[in-house]
């Protein structure tokens, strides 16, 4: 079987197409990063990255206490309603393409201040906006 540049450019073509259609079927998803908090009252800062072009809607979905006793936590933005401040699943919020939001989690401890819990929070991207 002889190959020739024209073979070698059809499959170049081909493969060069197929992930041209893959990357707009697969779009970038938002990044999640923690840093410690910044004011004394907030205990973490989950900072979500949208890397993509268009607007993402992100709610939280569900939290899931792992480990530790008396630890209750408290996840939300800057613009967050209070009487939401503590209940699980009622953050939702935008960010913007190509731009980041800060979200703040603050564990509130009962029984004493060293007990540490350990946590497993769910956000999913409800909507994409063009």
């Amino acid at each position: 079987m002889d190959l020739s540049w024209r073979d070698f450019a059809a499959f170049w073509g081909a493969g060069l197409s197929s992930l041209i259609v893959l990357a707009r079927f697969l779009q970038a998803r938002p990044r999640f990063k923690t840093e410690p908090g910044k004011l004394p009252t907030s205990d973490q800062i989950l900072r979500i990255v949208n890397p993509a072009k268009n607007m993402r809607l992100i709610r939280e979905r569900f939290r899931v206490k792992v480990s530790g006793d008396g630890c209750e936590i408290g996840i939300f933005t800057g613009k967050s309603r209070v009487c939401d401040l503590g209940v699980p699943g009622t953050l939702l919020f935008a960010i913007k393409g190509e731009d980041e939001r800060e979200v703040t989690i603050i564990f509130a401890n009962n029984k004493s201040l060293n007990v540490n819990g350990r946590w497993i929070v769910c956000f999913t991207e409800v909507a994409r906006f063009v």
